[in-house]
């Protein structure tokens, strides 16, 4: 008994040995920590930022973790110009910058870092630092400050640069061409400020430096005021810039053309205008445009004679030809369709390809299970439409059958159906209207009535003077009213051109979000200035 008893208890503890081995033998990868989301700070600086009679050759900037650069040749700027590029150097926790250019004497420069400067492990930037010293006995004290916004939704823009030039050598090309001699960025507000500048005039220009060169290229983001600043004078030391995107080309360009389904072309045009398109053969042309933010895609259906290798097409009275080579078989006929209308609204049916016949027979309404009357309205090939005089609270059924809708490539709908119940008049409200424009506006305002995002417009409108406006059946929610300044009356917003020194329209908006209820009549007082 004694010996068994010894046997178990050293088996017990050969198993517990093993046990604890192989639960030490387990590798865990290290984990890493948390990410580090903290740009690096300035904990010393030598000599001291805003040093006056400075006559060193070396700055010694101390940060509060090891740092890496990030091309400080083509990031950091010293305002004014040196003749010779100064040498940067990553000290660990330290950025040592060689002056290797003799300074101006009674000049204030500074040296503003952008975005050169980042930690070592995740490369968070340090951003709005400034280093100042002054070759005389004082600083330069001149400022310039101001607001950034999107010029087409006021909203504030940040991290935007705003540069300034010198006026006796600036052209056109200058901001393509050469870094600012002064700049900064805006905040999360759209506020900026630059400090220290000497009471000389300069060019200012903003603009959304996203490959970080300290250039305004071509296709980035810009902004720009025709007026000359002056640092220093208080009536023009705050100033409203307006962003907006540069056209890529002029309006109506034709970007590009292709052909790849039978019968059908595609045209993308930049910022068109009204577009006219005509087949040179005198064949019939169907055109359905697809609208984007700027440029417009258009669809162009037409017959072709046989063995014709290419389509030629007048676009606005110009030539085009495209080449004719589908790699895809013709796309099926489809429709999409609202099946839920508003009282006040129609049934619309939208088509993927022209529409030649349709055969009002198949196609039939029903109020509960009457069959009525509706007015049917062919809008243009691509569109159909179905009024009625829709009842409250009411059952509808729609029906389709087969071949009720055939297409230029005698393709046949087939057979569908929609069943929907309207809502009733409690479920809708009225918004009342009383706009006024102010004496000193001359010029069409555009406006619309948009949901919060501005993502759709519910209605819109062309102001010339004056005017009340009755909205009915209005749904419940919360919506913007907007303003658009529509300075050549094309009824639509238009960019700026820097090269052409104008302006974006302006915008403006009602200055509370309008809250519609359900059931409410709200009658609102607005003032356009």
């Amino acid at each position: 008994m004694l010996r068994s008893a010894h046997i178990n208890i050293a088996n017990l503890t050969t198993c517990l040995a093993i046990i604890l081995l192989a639960s030490c033998a387990q590798i865990v990868a290290p984990t890493g920590g948390d990410k580090d989301f903290t740009a690096p700070k300035v904990s010393g600086v030598s000599p001291q930022n805003k040093t006056t009679n400075f006559n060193k050759k070396k700055i010694v900037v101390q940060f509060d973790e090891f740092i890496q650069l990030n091309t400080p040749e083509e990031l950091i700027v010293i305002s004014p110009p040196l003749d010779v590029k100064p040498t940067y150097t990553n000290k660990g926790r330290a950025l040592e910058i060689k002056l290797n250019s003799a300074l101006q004497p009674n000049t204030t420069y500074t040296i503003n870092f952008s975005t050169a400067v980042g930690d070592n492990k995740e490369n968070n930037l340090l951003k709005d630092y400034n280093y100042v010293f002054s070759t005389g006995a004082q600083l330069d004290s001149g400022h310039v400050s101001g607001n950034l916004v999107n010029a087409f939704t006021n909203k504030p823009e940040k991290d935007i640069t705003v540069a300034l030039y010198y006026t006796d050598s600036f052209t056109d090309s200058t901001i393509i061409k050469k870094k600012p001699v002064y700049l900064s960025k805006t905040n999360d507000n759209g506020d900026f400020r630059i400090s220290n500048l000497p009471r000389m005039p300069f060019h200012i220009i903003a603009f959304k430096d996203e490959n970080r060169n300290l250039k305004a290229d071509k296709t980035e983001d810009i902004s720009f005021t025709e007026l000359i600043v002056k640092p220093g004078d208080s009536s023009a030391s705050s100033y409203k810039l307006r962003l907006f995107k540069p056209a890529a080309f002029n309006a109506n360009h034709i970007i590009d053309t292709f052909n790849r389904e039978p019968e059908k072309f595609v045209i993308c045009i930049y910022n068109p205008g009204p577009v006219t398109i005509t087949n040179s053969n005198g064949n019939p042309v169907y055109v359905k445009q697809l609208k984007g933010s700027i440029t417009d895609t258009f669809y162009v259906f037409t017959k072709l004679s046989q063995n014709d290798t290419a389509v030629n097409l007048l676009v606005n009275n110009k030539p085009i030809t495209i080449r004719y080579k589908p790699i895809f078989k013709t796309e099926k006929l489809s429709y999409s369709l609202n099946k839920q209308p508003e009282l006040n609204d129609t049934i619309i049916f939208r088509f993927n390809n022209p529409i030649i016949t349709v055969d009002t027979a198949r196609i039939r309404l029903f109020k509960d299970s009457t069959r009525v009357n509706a007015i049917h309205i062919f809008t243009n090939p691509f569109e159909y439409k179905i009024a009625y005089n829709w009842a409250e609270k009411t059952n509808y059924k729609l029906e389709i059958s087969d071949s009720a809708f055939t297409d230029l490539f005698n393709q046949k709908s087939k057979k569908d159906k929609a069943l929907f119940t309207t809502k009733t008049l409690k479920d809708y409200a009225t918004l009342l209207l009383h706009v006024k424009l102010g004496a000193a506006i001359k010029e069409p305002v555009i406006l619309q009535l948009t949901d919060e995002a501005e993502t759709r417009i519910f209605h819109q409108f062309i102001l010339t003077g004056s005017q009340d406006i009755n909205l009915e059946y209005v749904l419940p929610g919360n919506y913007k009213l907007k303003y658009i300044f529509d300075v050549n009356g094309n009824a639509k917003w238009d960019n700026g051109d820097f090269k052409m020194k104008t302006q974006p329209e302006k915008v403006s908006y009602f200055k509370e979000t309008i809250t519609i209820k359900a059931y409410w009549d709200l009658e609102q007082s607005v003032l356009i200035e």
